[in-house]
């Protein structure tokens, strides 16, 4: 029986976005495109089939930049 409740904690949902991040070659993408907007679209259309919620996302990401 699948457990999807797991997933939702930090422990075993980190290692689950990792596994996802590594299978899916999504470091390929950002190692391949030096356009920061531009990788994010594509990895957002990677994990979620669509943009859906990508501005929100370009936002964080953004701010989050600011802190490396």
């Amino acid at each position: 029986r699948l457990k999807p409740e797991l997933v939702a904690g930090p422990d075993i949902g980190s290692l689950a976005a990792a596994w996802f991040w590594d299978k899916n070659h999504l470091s390929a993408i950002l190692q391949a495109d030096s356009n920061d907007e531009s990788a994010s679209r594509k990895i957002t259309q990677a994990i979620n089939n669509g943009q859906t919620g990508w501005e929100s996302r370009w936002t964080w990401t953004q701010r989050a930049m600011t802190i490396w």
